[in-house]
């Protein structure tokens, strides 16, 4: 039995289905590496790579290995402009990682409270639950964040 091995390497339809698997793949591996780029660039709150990669494809809600979207790495690291692009580009705002932790429980910890804000405005659930419990108010006043706390109050936060 002849492999496809030696097929692709020895007759002209080989190459031919070679060229033809390469092109039609390439883009999703590329895609791949620009998702994988977005996350890297969003937790390191690098905004320019972040438009340029958002430009060239990236999926804003990609997810890591651990549920992460980019919103969420650039929100925990303070990155405010990186998370108002992700946003602007339709990053979910209410997406959780394995824990249940959303962007608004991250930035409430952090005290971040015009973080807080663009998140709320743009339609963060107030009461969401992470799977521990803890919701973003706890969070927040766990943290000794009083203003945030009392922000997330006057939004609706039980």
């Amino acid at each position: 039995m002849v492999s496809w091995a030696i097929l692709l390497r020895c007759s002209n339809l080989g190459k031919a289905i070679l060229i033809v698997v390469v092109m039609v793949l390439w883009p999703a591996i590329a895609r791949a590496g620009a998702n994988e780029d977005l996350l890297k660039a969003s937790e390191r709150g690098d905004l320019p790579a972040v438009k340029r990669l958002l430009g060239q494809g990236a999926q804003v809600n990609v997810q890591n290995k651990d549920g992460d979207t980019a919103l969420i790495l650039a929100v925990r690291r303070g990155y405010r402009g990186t998370a108002q692009e992700l946003l602007a580009k339709g990053a979910e705002v209410n997406a959780k990682n394995k824990d249940g932790h959303t962007a608004l429980m991250f930035a409430a910890w952090r005290g971040d409270q015009g973080i807080v804000q663009e998140l709320l405005a743009k339609g963060a659930e107030v009461n969401a639950k992470a799977n521990s419990g803890a919701t973003a108010l706890r969070l927040a006043s766990m943290a000794g964040h009083r203003e945030v706390a009392d922000l997330l109050a006057r939004a609706g936060a039980k």
